[in-house]
């Protein structure tokens, strides 16, 4: 008897969430990247990669098609469904914690492989095959790298497997919903000082971390730390 696995990712595949890689190269520059961009990026030497906004779920927004597609997966009978992220361990409680709040009780796996490599993913996905015996596969995800390893598991493995990439059509709408709030992008007379206290830091309550200004502005507007954040930027500017 078939005996199935359903592989979903997480970021931009069933959820776009407001997170970002923070990298820090040599000489000071700092970039932020998109699960999507961290996904492709090349690591260069002096590169330090900071994680820290992916240990919540900021202000989440479902990828409806994808999202409809996992629900309908779950309740397949015999077969097992497993979310496998870029994102680190620490990230799975928070995912469960997400899926909990949308009506998700059933138990589903979930696996923080934290790395940005495409054999990351394959590597779990063939040693679950190898461990739990499937012989179908289906493994959904936004970036064409982790999609062009996984089929590679086919060539060395006996089953039936299926890889779905999901379009920039279905996510990017949602991420460009972000951009339009964000405060970073505000023009007039006080744009200099608004760039000062961006650069500034508050507590973000719920870790006790020391954040930018500017990553808690990013936080859903319900978030503590965005409320600080507003508060201190109201105050500065005397609005």
């Amino acid at each position: 008897m078939a005996k199935t696995l359903y592989a979903f990712d997480f970021d931009n595949t069933l959820v776009v969430s407001n997170s970002k890689v923070i990298v820090k190269h040599d000489g000071g520059k700092i970039s932020h990247l998109t699960p999507y961009d961290y996904a492709g990026y090349v690591q260069k030497d002096g590169d330090k990669f900071d994680f820290s906004e992916f240990s919540e779920i900021k202000d989440p927004k479902p990828v409806k098609k994808y999202m409809d597609l996992f629900k309908k997966a779950i309740k397949h009978p015999g077969a097992d469904v497993a979310i496998v992220t870029a994102r680190g361990v620490d990230s799975e409680r928070q995912i469960a914690k997400y899926l909990k709040s949308i009506g998700i009780t059933k138990d589903v796996r979930i696996k923080g492989v934290q790395s940005a490599s495409p054999q990351a993913k394959s590597h779990y996905i063939t040693n679950k095959i190898k461990k739990e015996g499937y012989t179908k596969v289906r493994f959904f995800d936004d970036h064409e790298k982790n999609i062009d390893a996984v089929k590679g598991i086919a060539k060395d493995l006996n089953i039936d497997l299926q890889t779905h990439l999901v379009p920039k059509s279905e996510y990017e709408p949602l991420i460009q919903g972000y951009e339009k709030d964000d405060p970073t992008k505000k023009r007039g007379k006080n744009v200099g000082k608004l760039a000062q206290i961006l650069k500034q830091r508050v507590t973000n309550p719920n870790t006790g971390n020391q954040i930018l200004i500017k990553t808690a502005l990013k936080y859903g507007e319900t978030h503590p730390a965005h409320q600080i954040a507003k508060g201190v930027i109201k105050r500065s500017l005397g609005n």
